[in-house]
């Protein structure tokens, strides 16, 4: 729903000198997000209903729409500039969504030292093909459902099982890679509580607690078969290559949020999905109903630690030769 917000700068209005510009920026407090069922009270958050508390994936987006919504005056004469002598144009501002936490994804090209680095293509097992980190925000706890992967070839594979492991415990597992074209695949991991593929009963977000973070390592098999049999060697003049690209999301969801089922099955808005809990703020994990519970998004608006958004395809991991 629409509704009209007036901002009085009163006395401590902006000048702008003539020939020149100036940047407004408009800020706003929010209340925190309504918790779980009506009534409860757990962990001093908010609860129940109330018109002045919103709930996770609410928000607003602002806008002037019009020449008369802008009043100005000259500052000599203190006269009211004329509708004709007033123009707006793509004054719409960022959109805000409210959640009880926020992730924060560092991509492997942020990891620094500590992130795969481009190697030859060797054929091998279980390889580092990429690897990334999440953040929970401090006012509350951040569940990963699925993220999902670009697997570019060209005259090499990557190919068998293919893990998720959080440094102690595999946490996903997957055989399967998606067909884009001749040399382009998608690679979906859902996080289970085995370690292994999706099965009936075993699909189970990661837990990452508040103010705390993981970092996830991609592996794979990697071959040189389609080069022929010495082509990994250092007497093929043949080349060949893998990369690994993460995947985010570039718009926001229809339903906001929604269930993380129902989110996955999108073809290019599903790569990332993540959730705060809001309806299940005790149970967590151990709650059955995690995941069938409308709390879940994507990657939209989701940024990395330098402050810039998720990109729709990372900077590659490579294995070249």
């Amino acid at each position: 729903a629409a509704s009209t917000l007036l901002v009085n700068f009163g006395v401590n209005a902006p000048t702008i000198s003539k020939g020149t510009s100036k940047v407004i920026t408009i800020k706003v407090d929010t209340a925190g997000a309504l918790v779980g069922p009506s009534g409860q009270a757990i962990q001093g958050e908010f609860r129940g209903t109330g018109a002045s508390r919103g709930t996770s994936g609410q928000g607003f987006t602002m806008s002037i729409t019009a020449v008369g919504d802008v009043v100005a005056r000259g500052i000599e004469s203190g006269t009211e500039l004329a509708a004709g002598d007033k123009s707006v144009t793509g004054a719409s501002f960022n959109s805000f969504y409210l959640f009880r936490s926020i992730p924060t994804v560092t991509p492997n090209d942020q990891l620094g030292s500590s992130g795969v680095s481009d190697k030859t293509l060797v054929t091998s097992s279980a390889a580092e093909l990429y690897k990334f980190k999440v953040s929970a925000g401090s006012s509350g706890p951040i569940g990963l459902h699925k993220v999902s992967f670009l697997i570019t070839t060209t005259t090499a594979t990557a190919s068998g099982t293919f893990i998720i492991s959080d440094g102690s415990d595999d946490v996903a597992a997957t055989t399967t890679l998606s067909l884009i074209d001749s040399s382009n695949y998608i690679l979906n991991f859902f996080f289970t509580s085995d370690g292994l593929a999706p099965s009936a009963g075993n699909v189970v977000p990661v837990l990452i607690s508040a103010g705390s973070s993981k970092t996830f390592t991609v592996t794979g098999d990697l071959t040189c078969g389609n080069l022929g049999g010495n082509a990994c060697s250092g007497t093929s003049s043949i080349g060949g290559s893998v990369l690994t690209k993460m995947l985010g999301d570039g718009s926001v969801l229809s339903t906001l949020p929604d269930l993380a089922g129902t989110i996955s099955t999108q073809d290019y808005e599903g790569n990332f999905v993540w959730g705060d809990f809001y309806q299940t703020p005790s149970q967590l994990t151990s709650s059955g109903t995690a995941s069938a519970a409308p709390q879940w998004s994507n990657g939209y608006l989701v940024r990395t630690p330098n402050g810039s958004l998720m990109k729709a395809t990372s900077t590659a991991v490579s294995y070249t030769k």
